[in-house]
């Protein structure tokens, strides 16, 4: 599904903003400070109910209210066909200075908001947050597990039944039991872990080529990426995988944590021999995330829904070269929002082809 309008209400600088966008190249125009980046931030409170920005979401309330509601249309992609999207819907998420929280689905109350995370995913760049390249080895498991959920049945279930059998076996390490109760659970870890490793290795290898593609046409030199899978479950056979839960139980029962498996998994970008996480450039990494946002998208195409791309500042990272580049990619499919300070950034074809929307205001 696509965003098809915004309201902000009490977001940040916005009292009561209402913006209408269309499929492909939307452009949020306006000045430092004129509140670009709290549209971006607003789209993500109603379809995730949560913010890039911080964690303590009551700090986006409008200075001097007491509560916020973020609210988008979404309006069928009619370039990807989806059995379960509706032709429409409003989406909502309400919350009070007090920390309440509440999320809408067509003025009904909802539980959460995993449904709309589905139907309608969100990609996002924001120049100061690079945590998928630097952060934690568990944000890129996640983008990981997302990357292939969409396109295997296979994959979506293993990851579960290997969750569930995970948490049995470190409540088992934590309560003193004997290790007969283990065995079950050990099996269950062995055959799902084993799976897991072998399908991250075939879609890594698959995507990567996807992600190389993008990034030779966004860096301004020639470069050479590679997605690095690091795993300590490599080449184990299901026995082998087994034998070594149970020769770990004893270490593990001490530290109340399986080590074993790919719960621990990482994937690195490497640029030339260089491992971004630990030595890339905060250009190298922006440029590193923009490549996987960008990857993500196009291989969305061959299974679920593409997710919308939400572009914060992007233009002023890049050179000339590479925002046509960028462009090129972002205006063939799927629906991207764009926020800049400088329209000169776009060529007048570009300009002519996009929804420019004009935002105002005294603070960001």
């Amino acid at each position: 599904m696509l965003v098809g309008r915004v309201r902000l209400i009490n977001v940040r600088s916005h009292s009561d903003i209402t913006l209408g966008f269309r499929p492909r190249l939307n452009i949020i125009h306006g000045r430092n400070g004129a509140g670009k980046t709290s549209v971006v931030e607003g789209v993500l409170l109603a379809l995730q109910a949560r913010s890039p920005r911080t964690f303590r979401v009551t700090d986006v309330i409008r200075k001097g209210s007491t509560y916020l509601r973020a609210e988008v249309q979404l309006v069928a992609d009619e370039e990807c066909e989806d059995a379960q999207a509706p032709p429409c819907a409003e989406v909502a998420f309400a919350l009070s200075s007090d920390g309440t929280k509440r999320c809408y689905t067509n003025g009904s109350p909802l539980a959460n908001m995993d449904r709309w995370a589905q139907l309608a995913p969100l990609s996002v760049f924001l120049p100061d947050d690079v945590r998928l390249v630097k952060g934690s080895p568990g944000r890129r498991r996640t983008f990981m597990d997302a990357l292939f959920a969409k396109r295997s049945v296979q994959y979506r279930e293993a990851v579960s039944r290997y969750g569930g059998a995970l948490a049995q076996r470190n409540a088992l390490l934590q309560g003193g039991t004997v290790d007969a109760q283990h065995k079950p659970w050990e099996a269950i870890l062995a055959q799902e872990g084993h799976l897991l490793v072998k399908l991250r290795t075939e879609g890594l290898a698959a995507f990567a080529r996807t992600a190389s593609g993008v990034h030779r046409a966004l860096a301004a030199r020639p470069a050479e990426l590679r997605l690095v899978y690091r795993t300590n479950a490599a080449d184990l056979s299901v026995e082998e995988y087994r034998a070594a839960l149970a020769g770990r139980r004893a270490s593990d029962r001490r530290l109340s944590f399986t080590h074993l498996g790919p719960h621990r998994d990482d994937v690195r970008l490497v640029v030339d021999g260089v491992d971004l996480r630990e030595a890339g450039s905060q250009g190298e990494q922006r440029l590193g995330l923009l490549t996987l946002l960008l990857a993500q998208r196009e291989w969305a195409q061959g299974g679920g829904a593409r997710p919308i791309l939400l572009l914060d500042d992007v233009m002023s990272e890049l050179d000339a070269e590479r925002r046509r580049a960028l462009l090129a990619m972002v205006v063939t499919c799927g629906q991207s929002i764009i926020t800049t300070t400088d329209l000169h950034h776009f060529t007048e074809g570009e300009l002519a082809g996009a929804n420019v929307v004009e935002v105002g205001g005294c603070c960001g």
